[in-house]
């Protein structure tokens, strides 16, 4: 269960960063997009439980 959350935070974080770096500067894209998958991982470890 541990390594889906961890596995679900770091694609979270890497896909909101290259969205994110499209959109806005790389900094700030990445930065949003670690807080978006932080969020999605979160919900989907408690969904998943």
């Amino acid at each position: 269960m541990h390594n889906r959350f961890v596995l679900g935070l770091t694609l979270g974080a890497a896909f909101g960063g290259l969205v994110g770096s499209f959109i806005l500067t790389p900094p700030v894209g990445i930065l949003i997009g670690a807080i978006i998958g932080v969020s999605c991982g979160m919900i989907l470890h408690v969904w998943m439980m």
